[in-house]
């Protein structure tokens, strides 16, 4: 697997077209990420909130 990967890494390195593109990459993954996180703990916080109403109707 380690030298697949320093393989890929070669090959990558060696190829203009990538590495010219890597800041476009870099603010791409960046979005996709931060979006990721913030709809994950979006979705966490309207889940708790959901479970603490209906834990509260039980009482």
């Amino acid at each position: 697997i380690w030298l697949l990967l320093f393989i890929l890494g070669v090959e990558v390195g060696g190829n203009s077209q990538i590495v010219s593109g890597l800041p476009v990459i870099g603010v791409e993954a960046l979005i996709i990420t931060a979006a990721a996180v913030i709809g994950s703990a979006v979705a966490a916080f309207l889940l708790w909130k959901r479970i603490a109403k209906n834990h509260d109707h039980e009482k």
